[in-house]
């Protein structure tokens, strides 16, 4: 009795999941050599390729499914990252700007057109794409923490403490927040209350490296 291409799927799923690349690869060709215009089988192949770092072939991937569904978003999502890992920052942002197109809401991709922008130190338009990511949903606290080191670089550092006082309301048991506070205070010759959040650090995580070397 053969295996349905559902059945394949299924496996090379957890095989990736698993770590299991080529092996997960292998079993995603097998599904795409039984039904040849299994969109998800393609997407799957494309980021098994990108974790591999066979980029090409990863973008044959995506063309394929596009040609079975030109209007999946979430191809454009992982053409975008391919081309990123490329540094192929225009061809990433022309992805993503695709993926936009076809839903306009998709927070995770403003977030990675911020990186691309802060990596050219396009600071403006980082910020732009942060924040707008966080307009989506504001639960991406990681990007808080993002914008406060951009707002550090340019010297508004109470936008900064805005950024890391909010990534703190979201994870008050993280050590990282409480010592970037401790360097925003210090950067402001403000000791005594960047004392006390390099102690708060501490007291959360004793060994916390950062906060023993400043």
């Amino acid at each position: 009795m053969k295996m349905l291409p559902e059945n394949y799927f299924k496996i090379a799923n957890k095989l990736k999941d698993s770590g299991q690349l080529y092996t997960a690869m292998v079993a995603y060709q097998k599904v795409l050599t039984i039904k040849p215009d299994y969109v998800e089988a393609y997407k799957k192949l494309a980021e098994v390729y990108l974790l591999q770092g066979n980029f090409d072939a990863a973008i044959a991937c995506c063309q394929d499914a596009l040609k079975v569904e030109p209007k999946l978003t979430s191809v454009y999502l992982i053409l975008g990252k391919i081309f990123q890992e490329r540094n192929q920052f225009e061809q990433a942002i022309n992805a993503y700007f695709q993926a936009l197109k076809l839903e306009p809401n998709f927070a995770e991709v403003y977030v990675h057109l911020g990186s691309i922008y802060e990596r050219k130190w396009q600071l403006d338009l980082a910020i732009f794409n942060y924040e707008r990511a966080l307009e989506i949903n504001p639960n991406i606290s990681s990007i808080r923490l993002i914008l406060g080191n951009i707002f550090i670089q340019r010297g508004e550092f109470e936008r900064a403490i805005v950024c890391y006082e909010s990534f703190q309301q979201l994870e008050p048991e993280n050590p990282q927040v409480y010592f970037k506070l401790g360097g925003v205070f210090t950067l402001q010759n403000n000791f005594e209350a960047a004392l006390d959040y390099y102690q708060k650090s501490l007291s959360i995580q004793p060994n916390y490296q950062e906060a023993f070397s400043e």
